[in-house]
């Protein structure tokens, strides 16, 4: 859906998801994800430290949080988490 482009649509179905499997930190971050693409920053950003809390060594969601801090002027929160998302993640390349 969100590749559609149906991004309020993938974002019901999402949270539905997230309802039924409340512990699955993926889920979290594909709602987070389309959340932003609705312009809801702030449940974006509630829906990625769920992820965290889930998976706190979530290399992704780390990064996506730092997207999301950088976005509303929380430069060093995002710098914070990007630098999580590096340790969580080190065999990435830069």
């Amino acid at each position: 859906l969100l590749a559609e482009g149906r991004n309020a649509e993938a974002e019901l179905e999402l949270q539905s998801l997230a309802e039924t499997f409340p512990g699955d930190p993926l889920i979290f971050l594909t709602l987070a994800g389309a959340r932003m693409a609705n312009g809801n920053v702030d449940g974006a950003e509630t829906d990625l430290r769920t992820a965290l809390r889930l998976k706190p060594d979530y290399a992704a969601a780390h990064a996506a949080l730092g997207d999301v801090l950088e976005r509303t002027g929380r430069a060093q929160q995002a710098i914070d988490s990007y630098r999580a998302s590096i340790a969580a993640a080190p065999e990435i390349p830069e």
